[in-house]
This record gives structure tokens, C-alpha cells and sequence, in this order.
């Protein structure tokens, strides 16, 4: 009697095994006659390429800089002065240094002209750009960030003249000239220079 209880409980043991181990396969859930799938990472998706930014002259002053902009103009007393769409109807600034056809030139100050921001903006071909490196590179901090712009800073502390910021791009030229000069005035030029460059180079 005990042999065949003994034999009983092997067959029980051995079904239950087995049902275990089938059990097991079922909930791994990847069967290995299955077809694997490749994951994500092996399909990488194409990455699109940028955009160029384009170089436009602004037609107006009231252009090239956001009307934000103007009204804090406005708050230090500046008005547009010279420059198109400025109430004297005079196409150029006071001393525009981009000079070249399709150039815009942009003078906002207070009524005597004590203060003021000109703002340049300017096609530049290799030739000028070669010459304009030399003229700026004489006196000005310079900066490359990048090998196609080439940035000049000055505060005009020292000589008691004006602050200035210059980006000169392959194709392209903005100035912002303030007077009067000072650590607060380059950090205005620049800051109004980087805006200009936004304007006037959109993608």
C-alpha cells in the first residue's frame, strides 16, 4: 500500500511541475519562437535641418527695433530724430557708419541732442567687411564668437566719446552708438544690438 501511495504522490509531483513550468512560459509573455520587435532607439528618427536666418533691412526706423523698445526710448526722453520715419523726414542719421545703398541709419535723442542712440544697420560685401575690421579692430575690444560675426564693444569712458557696440556678420552690419558713454550705456548698446540682430535676421 505504501508503494503505490509513494507512486501516486511521484505522478502528482511530477504533473504539478509541469504545469508550473507551463505556467511560467505563458506569463513571461515572450514566447521564444515569437518574432522579436526592433525598440525606438534602433529607428532614429531624422533630425530636420536649421532653417538660415535672412538678412533684411528694416524699410522704416520704426522697424528696426519693437515698439517695447521705443516706448522705453521714450522714457528716457528720446524721440525719433533723424532717419525714415522720424518727423524730420531726413533719411539719414547724424553720422550714419553704414553707408552702404539698402543701409538704414537711426538717431533717437532728446530735443538738444545731449543724449542719444544711433542705430546702423547695413549690407557689407568682402570688400568692406575687410576694411571695416581694420578700422573698428584699431581701437575697439574685439570678440568672434563664432567665425562668421566678429563683435567690438567700447564704453567711451576713457576718451569721454560715446559707448558702442558693432556685429559684423559676413553679409551684414549693426552699430549702436549712445551717448553719453559709460558701463550702462555698453550694456544698453549691446542689449539693443542683439535685439536689431533678431529683427533683422529672421528665419
Amino acid at each position: 500500500m505504501m508503494r503505490r501511495l509513494d507512486a501516486s504522490t511521484a505522478l502528482l509531483v511530477a504533473v504539478v511541475i509541469a504545469a508550473t513550468a507551463g505556467c511560467a512560459a505563458q506569463s513571461d509573455g515572450s514566447p521564444s519562437t515569437g518574432t522579436s520587435h526592433p525598440s525606438a532607439a534602433s529607428n532614429p528618427s531624422s533630425t530636420p535641418t536649421p532653417t538660415p536666418a535672412v538678412f533684411t533691412v528694416p524699410a522704416t526706423c520704426l522697424d528696426v527695433v519693437s515698439k517695447q523698445r521705443q516706448a522705453a526710448f521714450a522714457t528716457k526722453g528720446l524721440t525719433l530724430l533723424y532717419g525714415p520715419g522720424s518727423s524730420s523726414g531726413q533719411l539719414l542719421g547724424r553720422f550714419p557708419d553704414v553707408a552702404e545703398p539698402g543701409s538704414i541709419s537711426c538717431d533717437w535723442g532728446t530735443p538738444d541732442e545731449s543724449s542719444s542712440i544711433e542705430i546702423d544697420v547695413g549690407p557689407v560685401t568682402p570688400n568692406d567687411r575687410a576694411e571695416i575690421i581694420a578700422s573698428l579692430g584699431t581701437g575697439l575690444p574685439h570678440s568672434a564668437p563664432n567665425p562668421q560675426t566678429d563683435i567690438y564693444n567700447r564704453d567711451g569712458i576713457a576718451a569721454h566719446i560715446s559707448a558702442e557696440t558693432d556685429i559684423l556678420r559676413q553679409a551684414s552690419w549693426v552699430t549702436v552708438e549712445i551717448l553719453p558713454g559709460g558701463t550702462d550705456a555698453l550694456n544698453l548698446a549691446t542689449e539693443v544690438a542683439d535685439e536689431v540682430e533678431t529683427v533683422t535676421h529672421a528665419k
